[in-house]
């Protein structure tokens, strides 16, 4: 009966366990090994929000004004210096063009009172000439004017002079005939006394030629008299024309002084005016995004000093303020590594950002709601954007956040095991 049995037991024999054994033996190594040597990171997690790198800015007007243009609108990126608001002064602006006008018609004024204090041929700057045309002819006309004025007053003094210098020729003519002619009435005075004893000439011949000796005489005196004056008014005439000549520079020099002051006032003036045109384009302060737009009316009122909008700064870097746990806090160090996944972008589809950790707070604070204690770490990413197919996402401050810091590395075998280490330390212990 059993060799039967024993024939078919034989003849089927029962598979061997040890291949198995030792193939469940080698993937237990090969894990085991696996295990020692594969590294996973250990990271703090935390929860952030991304915060203004730079204080918000708030955009201001000295004077105020009326709202005449807007070119930004809320939640708008602009750039350093771009144009935000453009404001009328109204009244209290002052006309920077009209200025410019009396500035220049000043520096040509000034031009032809040179010209006249110094005698020079009139010549007027370049850039104020070609600026006011109408301006150059009506000063061109004024230096005519004033010279030929000034012409004919010295001519009247010239004439004057020649007319003086005339008649003292001719005096000293007269004085030199009339003693000519005395000579001669003294010699005929001498001849005809002896003639007179004679009885040759008569008494009154000799009478005649001493009347006529006495009257050359006064003749001579008054034409001694008259060359002095005539010589006084020559000198006084050269004099008025030379007073004529101080006269007319001095009003020239005072006109200059009054011009000089003038312009020094109504460049001050410009430059103020022309503060005040380049205040009526509101600039931004900073690269930043638009926010709370306070006055968005055309027409509408802003006084002087109030807030017109907000700029909040936007740079290369986002900044994370995150709120680390206190039991993670130990591990965590400047300059460590960390992965910024933004809330609004889906982590998986777009990835995070690379930061490194700049700041941790010496101390813990406290949340008013909840009670909870936390450190504020601060976090900053390497680029302020993520990328979907080539577009730029933009990422503004409050968005939230989620904030891997590296703090390390572990073995796998570390990760398996350490539940069990931490049974044993806290296993079978009682308050």
């Amino acid at each position: 009966m059993t060799r039967p049995l024993d024939k078919v037991i034989d003849n089927h024999p029962m598979p061997s366990w040890r291949p198995v054994a030792w193939t469940i033996i080698g993937l237990i190594t090969i894990t085991l090994i696996w295990a020692g040597f594969a590294r996973l990171d250990v990271v703090a997690k935390s929860l952030g929000t991304v915060v203004p790198q730079g204080q918000i800015k708030t955009v201001q007007h000295l004077e105020g004004g009326i709202l005449r243009e807007f070119f930004v609108r809320e939640g708008d990126k602009v750039e350093k210096g771009e144009k935000l608001v453009q404001l009328d002064l109204g009244a209290a602006g002052m006309n920077a063009d009209e200025l410019q006008v009396r500035i220049d018609g000043l520096y040509l004024k000034r031009a032809r009172l040179h010209a006249h204090i110094e005698g020079t041929p009139l010549s007027f700057p370049k850039v104020a000439a070609e600026r006011q045309p109408g301006l150059v002819n009506a000063e061109r006309q004024a230096y005519d004017s004033r010279q030929n004025q000034v012409s004919t007053r010295l001519e009247v003094v010239n004439r004057q002079i020649k007319q003086k210098e005339a008649e003292l020729k001719e005096f000293q003519a007269q004085r030199k005939s009339t003693k000519l002619a005395l000579g001669i009435a003294h010699e005929r005075r001498a001849i005809s006394q002896g003639l007179v004893k004679d009885k040759l000439v008569s008494k009154l011949e000799l009478l005649e030629i001493r009347r006529d000796i006495s009257e050359l005489k006064g003749r001579l005196s008054e034409i001694e008299a008259a060359i002095p004056r005539a010589q006084a008014g020559i000198a006084e005439a050269i004099a008025r024309r030379a007073e004529e000549m101080v006269l007319f520079r001095s009003e020239s020099v005072e006109l200059l002084r009054k011009t000089e002051v003038d312009l020094a006032r109504h460049s001050e003036l410009l430059s103020k005016a022309s503060d005040q045109v380049r205040r009526t384009e509101v600039l931004s302060p900073i690269r930043g995004v638009v926010k709370n737009l306070s006055n968005n009316t055309v027409g509408g009122v802003v006084r002087a000093g109030d807030p017109i909008m907000e700029i909040v700064p936007v740079n290369e870097k986002l900044v994370i303020e995150t709120k680390l746990s206190p039991t993670d806090v130990g591990f965590v160090k400047k300059r460590m590594k960390a992965i910024v996944k933004i809330s609004t972008y889906e982590f998986i589809r777009y990835g995070g950002l690379d930061g490194t950790v700049t700041q941790v707070a010496a101390d813990a604070n406290q949340e008013r709601q909840s009670g909870n204690h936390y450190f504020r770490v601060i976090v900053e990413t390497d680029k302020s954007y993520l990328l979907s197919e080539g577009k730029k996402l933009p990422i503004s401050p409050g968005m939230q956040a989620e904030v891997d810091i590296h703090i390390g590395t572990k073995s796998v075998f570390q990760y398996l095991i350490q539940p069990v280490l931490k049974l044993k330390h806290e296993a079978f212990r009682e308050r």
